[in-house]
């Protein structure tokens, strides 16, 4: 029995690694030369999963008052880590995905990893396959600035959450100055066809882009707020004044925001960056990511 049960393991992990080493040959953009890797550990991606969850997710759910959170969606799961990630933590997952073929890869790694309670089903962001106030908690993690509309995308967040509900959104910054896909400079809300002569320059695929929603903080707060969906915390402007004031030390993961940061800290500079801080961080929202964590009112 034991013998049947490696063999069974191992001809499962050998399909996953052959669907995943397919797919990102086929779907290997040449846009962002760190997006997938050629040897693909399943048991490595849910321990950072569970990890990454448990420091970036959870520490700042703990912080707001919200319902208690059961029942869980992952809107654009992908190969579905995440999903199973937060199984460890929840009643249940479902994670929503428009890829068939990341759906197959995380159906052969929900059996591997036996989530009873993690379930993958085939839907857009834009027509989540879930029933009106069904979920406590959405997690949209670098889909929005994907999907075809934000505006209906945001309208199912709306639709699917339970009054008190918390959506957690994480995606790349447009008025920031590097394009984190392809891994290069650019131009706050660069014009696509000047951003194309550019990445055709530098060696990447140049209509990739044509597939980037430019999402900007102030704009997509405002979308939040028309929905009902009142942001509780930016995670990213909180962290920049914790740096500021000395509290924490700058993640690994913000190195492009290092040299500006380390200015303010400059004697001779200081006096006049701290009355721009509040222009550029709050006002503008200069800053390489957007991540935030938004609750549904509860009359909305």
């Amino acid at each position: 029995m034991q013998n049947e049960n490696s063999e069974q393991h191992d001809r499962l992990l050998s399909e996953i690694k052959k669907c995943y080493r397919k797919f990102t040959q086929e779907n290997s953009f040449g846009y962002c030369e760190s997006t997938f890797t050629v040897d693909h550990n399943p048991y490595q991606e849910l321990e950072v999963a569970h990890r990454d969850f448990k420091r970036d997710v959870l520490q700042y759910i703990s912080e707001i008052p919200h319902r208690k959170i059961n029942i869980v969606a992952d809107i654009g799961s992908g190969f579905g880590h995440w999903a199973m990630g937060m199984g460890k933590y929840f009643q249940k997952v479902y994670g929503i995905e428009s890829d068939q073929k990341c759906i197959q890869i995380a159906k052969l790694q929900k059996q591997l990893h036996n989530a009873e309670n993690v379930e993958f089903i085939s839907g857009k962001a834009e027509a989540v396959p879930l029933e009106d106030e069904s979920v406590d908690f959405i997690f949209f993690n670098q889909v929005v600035e994907h999907v075809e509309s934000v505006a209906k995308s945001l309208d199912e967040c709306q639709r699917i959450l339970r009054p008190d509900g918390l959506l957690y959104l994480a995606t790349g910054n447009y008025l920031w100055i590097r394009e984190r896909h392809y891994n290069m400079a650019m131009l706050p809300l660069m014009p696509k066809w000047l951003f194309r002569i550019w990445a055709k320059i530098r060696g990447k695929n140049p209509d990739f882009i044509n597939h980037i929603n430019y999402i900007t903080p102030r704009a997509l707060d405002r979308q939040l707020v028309s929905r009902g969906l009142l942001v509780q915390k930016n995670i990213c402007e909180s962290l920049i004044e914790d740096i500021l004031q000395g509290k924490e030390a700058l993640p690994d993961r913000y190195r492009s925001l290092r040299h500006i940061l380390q200015m303010y800290t400059l004697p001779f500079l200081h006096p006049i960056l701290a009355q721009l801080k509040w222009w550029v961080v709050y006002k503008i929202g200069f800053y390489p990511v957007i991540i935030l964590i938004a609750k549904k009112h509860a009359t909305s």
